[in-house]
């Protein structure tokens, strides 16, 4: 944990790499939180870190953001290649954030399509669209080796994603924010662009060796 403290605290905030997590320290009365860092200690179980997962969504959904404002769930147990954990998140994403909408929905909702209780089609449209406002959480998929598509390893705007080990990041829905698999801090890489390779290798590897 005290690894991607240093990482969050160090290298994210410094390049601006994703605002939504909040304020890295406590800031004052009424303001947005900060990040929540939380572990998951399983490495071999897709079934458990699906349910830590859907768990982390629903908790960070039922906090407050005055006093939460987003979730770093660390897996440094998680021993699998980039490809093998690109994967991995795409189906957990496919899996999971359909499922917490349809939980969402509340038993109104399901009652209706699935019981045969009758609701009016406006109160039905109305409830479906507050479960998918609160539902339509983002995740980042963080790992150690991450990679855009055709793009060289040490290209700079791969460090948006590049954590100390895999590393799934929750956050909370945003206004007039992208679907699901578009680049969630592509408007926020001019830093990275700006410095050089070496540099931010250089940075991210003392980095890592430092609070190892």
């Amino acid at each position: 944990m005290t690894l991607t403290r240093a990482w969050v605290a160090e290298f994210v905030y410094k390049y601006a790499l994703c605002p939504q997590l909040g304020p890295v320290l406590p800031t004052i009365a009424g303001a947005v939180g900060g990040p929540r860092y939380r572990v998951h200690l399983s490495g071999d179980s897709k079934l458990l870190l699906a349910d830590r997962l859907r768990y982390e969504i629903l908790d960070l959904l039922c906090t407050s953001e005055d006093d939460v404002s987003s979730t770093l769930l660390m897996l440094p147990l998680v021993e699998l290649s980039f490809e093998e954990f690109n994967t991995l998140s795409e189906q957990l994403e496919d899996h999971i954030l359909p499922e917490i909408e349809r939980e969402l929905l509340g038993p109104a909702v399901n009652a209706a399509e699935h019981g045969g209780k009758r609701v009016s089609k406006r109160r039905l449209a109305r409830l479906r669209g507050k479960a998918i406002e609160r539902s339509h959480v983002r995740l980042a998929f963080c790992h150690q080796h991450f990679r855009w598509d055709n793009m060289d390893f040490n290209h700079p705007l791969n460090f948006e994603r590049r954590a100390p080990f895999p590393t799934i990041v929750i956050l909370r829905p945003q206004p007039n924010q992208g679907q699901r698999g578009e680049p969630l801090f592509a408007d926020h890489s001019g830093a990275l662009q700006a410095t050089e390779s070496k540099q931010l290798l250089d940075e991210f590897n003392e980095l890592c060796v430092e609070h190892i």
